[in-house]
């Protein structure tokens, strides 16, 4: 969609339909007002014939991501870089292994990882300093989409089970404009994580300083952990499938707006 525009005592619902991309189409919907008043568009999105009811947006001011596999290219290069730091320590690290401790705080993970073979500081040192080595990849579509928001004014943000200075280094070493983001929060920052809502508190807070409430937050994640703390939390929840989990697995888990890639987004909102 090309145009968005107010309109002021229409007797009647006017529905404008455009915009196909990639088999998404957008209808904005502008309902009846009193004079003077202004009530922004609500936009349902129909993500393809066959694919379940529509979701329901307003206009979001605030889009926060994750990090690992929505913003970035990561588990395979992250699988890969521990179980190079297990080898130090003797650890024949699986892809089992690490699924079953995938997704929690970064300090936790190494802990059960590397089977706390040593202080919790020597295995983060040691881990480090392999960084570089399995440097991860930016989704083709990052850069476009934060240029596309910055553009409109929403505000954005990262919430990720990293630690911030990591989620930082990623996103500064692909030339990601990390200054125009309201915050970066790495898993050092709250004493829970996701799937709790509570992860979300020190970004409501950020959000609300700039006049944003929940009802105009949006969360953008590829796992189900993602999705159970957004949907806890109070907050819309889009799920990306370049991550571990299938469209198939979101709509199980009570997913309604799932999309194949970051791209998609323009669609949305």
């Amino acid at each position: 969609v090309t145009e968005t525009r107010a309109y002021y005592n229409i007797g009647e619902f006017e529905k404008k339909c455009r915009d196909t991309t990639d088999g998404l189409a957008t209808f904005f919907v502008y309902t009846k007002c009193k004079k003077g008043a202004y009530n922004p568009p609500m936009s349902i999105v129909h993500r393809s014939e066959g694919e379940g009811p529509p979701f329901l947006f307003s206009k979001h001011r605030a889009i926060i991501f994750d990090l690992d596999d929505t913003l970035t290219k990561s588990h395979e290069r992250i699988f890969e870089h521990h179980k190079a730091v297990a080898k130090h320590y003797d650890i024949d690290l699986t892809d089992d292994d690490i699924l079953m401790h995938w997704g929690k705080p970064f300090d936790e993970l190494i802990q059960h990882l590397y089977r706390k073979s040593d202080t919790l500081e020597n295995m983060k040192v040691l881990n480090q300093s392999l960084y570089k080595d399995f440097r991860k990849e930016i989704q083709e579509d990052t850069p476009e989409i934060i240029a596309h928001l910055v553009d409109r004014n929403v505000h954005i943000g990262v919430v990720t089970a990293a630690n911030t200075h990591q989620a930082v280094e990623d996103l500064e070493y692909f030339g990601i404009p990390i200054e125009r983001f309201c915050f970066i929060q790495g898993a050092e920052q709250t004493p829970v994580h996701k799937p709790h809502p509570d992860v979300f508190l020190p970004m409501f807070e950020k959000l609300s300083q700039h006049g944003v409430g929940k009802s105009h937050i949006a969360y953008v994640g590829d796992a189900l952990h993602d999705h159970a703390a957004a949907r806890d939390a109070g907050i819309d929840f889009i799920a990306v499938t370049t991550g571990l989990v299938s469209k198939e697995k979101f709509q199980e888990a009570g997913v309604t707006t799932i999309i194949e890639r970051l791209g998609l987004l323009k669609g949305l909102l």
